[in-house]
């Protein structure tokens, strides 16, 4: 879903030449990330969009994920030259530990097994295993899919590279928009985390109750891994509109009601938007003992992040550079 609304929104070139910083923890595990002491703050990210690599290295994040989008016949023939792996492997080089999205409803056992080997030949050890944009699958039957939902990718995964791979996956704080109930998408939840994921990444959401009642109904469930709550940043009323029609993200009336007022004057919704992030930011650290950190839905606007991180007392990170460089 937040991938047709990554397409929706607009895409250029994810290259730009410019010297970096390199941190020397791209081999990290998110398990053992989420289980330190650290402040845990991440951020996705676009591989078909511009990004400001310098930028990102100034921002204290802990790892990168970045987005799948189905990979063409030709990308499959060659999965190196997949936008997505192609990004992770330069994060990678300037010491980033890398979250890669492995939507696996268009792929066959074979394709996946391509990629896994491809990721372990990189060092990429991380995974985001998700079902797929329903925009983007292409086949309605799943008895005809190899990985129909994500929890057969996760269990494809452990059988395939035991635990060579840290596994992500998706949850839903406001309910996923194609469940039945909020019981049985937990019992799908549960699934994936029983196959084998490490951790649970959320959609985003504007309201700290629904991500503490989420907690709540993954223990009461017996889901014991970290849950690692996403957020939007809102930069005008039409990216508030986008991310609740594409993402099926609801808005608190309140909340939609301002932006609204808002909406003939950007720098102002703008400024109200990284007032309100802050303010997520803060009260989602400030409950570090239920939450495993905090998740950043980007779209590459970098420069948005770190106004909001600078909010909450965060300060960039200066080291020695290093130029771009991808073996």
């Amino acid at each position: 879903m937040r991938e047709t609304l990554i397409t929706r929104i607009g895409s250029a070139p994810f290259v730009r030449e410019s010297p970096v910083t390199f941190r020397p923890d791209a081999e990290k595990s998110i398990k053992g990330i989420l289980s330190s002491s650290d402040i845990r703050v991440s951020v996705e990210l676009c591989p078909n969009r511009q990004l400001d690599k310098e930028l990102l290295l100034q921002i204290p994040c802990r790892f990168c994920a970045i987005t799948w989008f189905s990979p063409s016949a030709d990308q499959l023939e060659r999965v190196d030259k997949i936008p997505a792996i192609v990004l992770a492997r330069e994060l990678k080089h300037f010491g980033l530990p890398v979250l890669l999205h492995l939507a696996g409803r268009n792929l066959r056992k074979f394709e996946v097994l391509k990629i896994l080997g491809t990721l372990k030949k990189y060092g990429i050890r991380n995974i985001f295993a998700l079902q797929g944009d329903a925009s983007q699958v292409r086949e309605k039957d799943d008895s005809k899919c190899d990985f129909p939902y994500a929890a057969d990718l996760v269990d494809f995964i452990r059988s395939c590279y035991g635990n060579f791979f840290t596994i992500g996956v998706a949850g839903y704080p406001d309910g996923h928009p194609n469940s039945f109930s909020r019981e049985s998408e937990m019992e799908f939840l549960k699934a994936k985390v029983s196959r084998g994921a490490d951790f649970i990444l959320t959609q985003g959401s504007y309201s700290l109750a629904a991500f503490t009642n989420f907690i709540e109904r993954c223990r009461s469930a017996g889901i014991r891994v970290p849950v690692v709550p996403g957020l939007f940043i809102i930069s005008s009323y039409g990216t508030l509109a986008a991310v609740s029609k594409f993402c099926g993200v609801p808005v608190p009336k309140t909340l939609l009601e301002t932006v609204k007022r808002l909406k003939e004057n950007d720098p102002a919704a703008r400024e109200f938007g990284i007032t309100e992030a802050g303010e997520m930011v803060k009260r989602i650290l400030a409950n570090g003992n239920s939450f495993g950190g905090v998740h950043v839905f980007s779209l590459n606007n970098l420069e948005l992040v770190r106004e909001v991180l600078g909010r909450v007392g965060f300060y960039p990170v200066i080291e020695r550079p290093l130029k771009l460089r991808c073996d």
